[in-house]
């Protein structure tokens, strides 16, 4: 299986209404993420709803690495990113 990796270097963009951007950035506050984890979660969500299989196979690497920070963390080891 491909490492799946956590670096970051594209952009998408999307306009949003004062409202719609209001609305988005308290859930991700709630949820406890950044802006863009909430934006990524909620279109692979989406996708992975549709059926999308290669959204699946993302969502599920991503989930393994989080879930190994957080074991990580809770193990008082370093986390890595």
């Amino acid at each position: 299986m491909p490492k799946i990796s956590m670096e970051r270097t594209q952009v998408v963009a999307g306009k949003f209404t004062r409202e719609e951007e209001d609305v988005i950035r308290a859930e991700a506050e709630r949820q406890e993420m950044t802006v863009s984890e909430y934006v990524r979660a909620a279109v692979f969500m989406s996708l992975i709803m549709d059926g999308n299989t290669k959204a699946m196979k993302l969502a599920a690497g991503l989930a393994k690495t989080k879930l190994a920070q957080k074991f990580a963390a809770l193990a008082g080891r370093p986390v890595e990113g």
